[in-house]
């Protein structure tokens, strides 16, 4: 599963539900997301938690973990569900 982090700040229910996600799952953060992913990749233990590339150049944020559109199509490939937050 995808999940679609586009907010800054998130709420302690999506946040309770973001711990349940396994080392299949992968957390996408994009728009203002990119703001709430070094708190999100230090709170998280089991899924993956990237940026989108190019929000962060957009944003000035600077994040090792980001990948680009053609990345992300890719990812679409193997994960069919997607859940936005």
């Amino acid at each position: 599963m995808i999940v679609n982090i586009t907010q800054a700040h998130l709420a302690p229910s999506q946040l309770a539900f973001l711990q349940l996600l396994t080392g299949n799952d992968i957390v996408v953060c994009c728009a203002d997301g990119v703001y709430a992913h070094g708190q999100l990749e230090q709170s998280l233990s089991a899924p993956i938690c990237v940026t989108l590339k190019d929000d962060c150049l957009a944003r000035g944020v600077d994040s090792s973990q980001s990948i680009s559109l053609p990345e992300l199509a890719a990812l679409q490939d193997n994960h069919q569900q997607w859940i936005s937050i």
